[in-house]
């Protein structure tokens, strides 16, 4: 054996950047082994196998899965090359798309705390607000765990049509139950939308002036709340829209504590 062309599993691991245990794994699975076993159990690897190991680090960077790197080592070709490079180009259009909405929805959540960072919560006010779009379910019960499994049908419904909303599930309740005091009756669950949906029915938000106002704490507590909107639509003689919407700006993401918790509320002012 001429040892200026072979290199020992250190040095050749050195060499490329892995671990010999990485080395002693892929010769397991077979996926690529040492060109010399010694009977003494040294191995040895020639200086020829670096491009090949090339190409599987390569296809690794790709997050090809081992098993497919091993099929396409056994029958490389440029066609079957190109085959795989196809694939391969098709995941990663997938994996942006996916950082992308990741992008978007941490860059709305940014937004979100700064805007509400410099806001009076405590205030109850008038706000233009322009159309958005809701995929709703609904529950006919006032229950926790059927609300929870219509919940996990919305999420389920909206993956299934490749809809992903920027915003946790939203909550809409009728204006005539807030009027009477009932303030826990949910009924229609939301996926709130800023571009309309092209496969799927929608419901609108309208485009228009809502009346808007903050509440801290636990939902079960949001009746104050209600009423401090409803007392300021009747001090300034508004006429409140069919709908009242809830929808939660800080949850378990930004607070350990639901008393913590801060849900916008809204309605549209006709």
């Amino acid at each position: 054996m001429n040892s200026n062309r072979y290199l020992t599993t250190g040095e050749f691991a050195k060499l490329t950047g892995v671990t010999k245990h990485t080395l002693f794994y892929y010769d397991k699975i077979q996926l690529f082994s040492p060109d010399i076993k010694a009977e003494n159990g040294y191995r040895f690897y020639s200086l020829e196998q670096l491009e090949a190991f090339d190409v599987i680090q390569i296809l690794r960077e790709l997050n090809m899965p081992l098993e497919e790197i091993k099929t396409y080592m056994n029958s490389r070709s440029p066609h079957h090359l190109l085959e795989l490079f196809q694939k391969e180009s098709q995941l990663i259009d997938k994996q942006i798309k996916k950082l992308t909405h990741m992008k978007n929805w941490i860059e709305k959540k940014r937004c979100h705390i700064d805007t509400l960072l410099q806001t009076n919560i405590e205030k109850v006010s008038v706000v233009h607000e322009s159309e958005k779009y809701m995929i709703q379910s609904e529950s006919t019960l006032d229950d926790e765990r059927v609300w929870a499994e219509k919940i996990g049908e919305l999420f389920n419904y909206c993956e299934e049509n490749g809809v992903k909303s920027l915003d946790p599930i939203g909550y809409r309740q009728n204006t005539t139950d807030i009027q009477n005091g009932v303030f826990h009756r949910y009924r229609i669950f939301y996926e709130l939308l800023d571009e309309k949906p092209k496969k799927i029915p929608y419901q609108i938000k309208p485009e228009g002036d809502y009346l808007v106002a903050y509440h801290r704490g636990h939902w079960k507590t949001m009746g104050n709340t209600y009423k401090k909107m409803l007392s300021f639509a009747k001090d300034n003689s508004l006429s409140l829209g069919d709908y009242f919407y809830e929808d939660c700006i800080f949850d378990s993401l930004t607070f350990q504590k639901e008393e913590d918790y801060i849900t916008r509320l809204t309605c549209q002012i006709l």
